[in-house]
């Protein structure tokens, strides 16, 4: 159960991450390098939570 939880949390944090990045892309006034960053940075977190999902169902990690 400790694993299924554990792996739950961090898809939900990695999304979080996505989602705080993309807005930060989008709202920045700081310049395209600053925009860039953020963009890939979120990418970065959006293929580690694509992972970690593919990881939960395909393992059949025990609730």
């Amino acid at each position: 159960m400790g694993t299924f939880i554990v792996l739950l949390l961090s898809v939900v944090g990695q999304l979080t991450m996505t989602v705080l990045f993309a807005q930060e892309a989008v709202t920045t006034k700081e310049g395209n390098f600053c925009r860039v960053k953020c963009t890939l940075a979120g990418m970065l977190y959006l293929c580690i939570a694509s992972l970690l999902i593919w990881f939960l169902f395909s393992e059949g990690v025990s609730t």
